[in-house]
């Protein structure tokens, strides 16, 4: 089964969570009394590694319910069906998946239409089958049509508006790899990732991107910019 995502329209962001942690340091620094604003450094195109652990709100009460703790990808299609919410109790905790058509912004918070849009994954009839297909993206193996091993896919980057994936990061033993557009998988099987032979003869270019706080250079005055 071929994967036919939407063609990625931005550069993979560079360790986006190192900008996320210095917009958190610098709040008082750019005058930002809430968090709003800073929604604009991690809107749009975000990495799986940066939203681990983000709070998920009611849009109504505006009250922490959950974080989020894992996503679900859809091998075919190339888009996120949606996430894994940790959900505390007394004592205990559980785990409930909630539909990406069911959030409402994206940004330092996960903010969703209501929490009772939340329920177990058995409940949804699209995932299901998903889970139980067995074809992974997040830690699969990756490898070109030719055999050639790239690595295991450690990260992964989408688009927030449309929920498409844009980019797979390869790591082999502790070292990143080239980052691989979503447009070069060939197909996406039970025992790897298949990409495009292309990829093995690729030069490693230069990949000095701009930072996030480029995107808003008349707020970031001031602010540290974030290390690759």
């Amino acid at each position: 089964m071929h994967v036919s995502p939407l063609m990625p329209s931005f550069n993979p962001l560079p360790r986006g969570e190192e900008a996320g942690k210095t917009c958190r340091r610098r709040c008082c620094t750019i005058g930002v009394s809430d968090l709003s604003l800073l929604d604009v450094f991690l809107k749009m195109h975000v990495r799986f590694s940066t939203c681990l652990g983000l709070p998920v709100i009611d849009d109504s009460a505006e009250e922490v319910f959950g974080t989020i703790v894992g996503v679900l990808l859809h091998p075919d299609s190339g888009r996120v069906e949606g996430f894994f919410v940790q959900i505390p109790h007394f004592l205990r905790s559980e785990e409930l998946f909630l539909p990406a058509l069911d959030i409402v912004r994206w940004g330092l918070r996960v903010v969703v239409r209501s929490a009772e849009v939340l329920a177990p994954p058995g409940e949804f009839l699209r995932v299901v089958p998903l889970i139980e297909d067995g074809r992974t993206i997040l830690g699969q193996r990756i490898r070109t049509e030719s055999g050639k091993e790239l690595g295991r896919c450690k990260d992964v980057q989408w688009n927030t508006k449309t929920f498409s994936l844009e980019w797979l990061f390869p790591k082999r033993w502790f070292m990143w790899g080239l980052p691989i557009p979503v447009t070069d998988i060939v197909e996406v099987k039970r025992d790897a990732i298949i990409v495009r032979d292309s990829l093995a003869t690729t030069t490693e270019p230069n990949l000095e991107k701009k930072s996030l706080l480029d995107v808003l250079p008349d707020i970031a005055e001031g602010v540290a910019r974030p290390t690759t």
